[in-house]
């Protein structure tokens, strides 16, 4: 994940300009942009970052993306996903005002689902009692 902050960036570049660009040298003013940015232009930076790392403007369609590289690197991993899609059947009446109305409406919702179960887990589950037999004590 690296560094989220942007105090740790700016500890960071303060290290690395005093001791990589300007070892031996006077470093650069505190108040220089160049090499030391403000808060607002390092979490910009890092916006941009995380933004860049995407494959898609869209949520569902990087978490689709990811679990076809997950299945591929880990075939012996169980990965569901079902994408998250809606539809909205309406008669609409249009009555005098010209408003539209829903007179019957009904909704359809396939939620997202997502569901990643490794090879390492089902072999504990495989191994461990069942839920059922489970004693708890209280």
């Amino acid at each position: 994940m690296g560094v989220r902050s942007a105090a740790e960036v700016r500890r960071h570049l303060k290290t690395f300009v005093q001791n990589e660009l300007f070892h031996g040298e006077n470093p650069p003013s505190q108040f220089s942009r160049r090499y030391y940015p403000t808060d607002s232009d390092i979490r910009n930076m890092l916006h941009a970052s995380r933004i860049g790392e995407r494959k898609a403007p869209d949520d569902q369609i990087n978490l689709q993306i990811k679990c076809k590289e997950w299945k591929e690197s880990n075939s012996e991993d169980f990965i569901f996903y079902r994408v998250c899609k809606f539809t909205l059947l309406c008669n609409f009446k249009l009555p005098f005002n010209s408003v539209p109305r829903a007179k019957n409406h009904k909704l359809l919702l396939n939620g997202l689902m997502f569901f990643l179960s490794s090879h390492q887990q089902r072999r504990i589950m495989k191994g461990s009692n069942s839920y059922s037999s489970t004693k708890l004590i209280g």
